[in-house]
């Protein structure tokens, strides 16, 4: 399956140290790889976003930082 990219909208992020802690968060998910992070967004890409979507929400949510929109890039 080819990777394809989708972009995260995310609360929370409000300066470097956010974008540091989000970037970090995602490079710690097998099977994603991070395209960009700024305030309020990030770029991801997966082969198979639907099977690792549930993780990623939850793991951002954890750091205080929920996605409230996810769509293709």
């Amino acid at each position: 399956m080819k990777p394809m990219k989708h972009e995260l909208i995310l609360q929370g992020m409000n300066c470097g140290h956010c974008v540091k802690s989000v970037r970090e968060t995602l490079e710690s998910i097998i099977d994603l790889e991070v395209a960009s992070v700024e305030i309020g967004r990030a770029v991801v890409e997966a082969s198979d976003f639907a099977k690792i979507e549930t993780e990623v929400k939850a793991k951002l949510e954890e750091e205080g930082y929920p996605v409230t929109e996810v769509k293709a890039a």
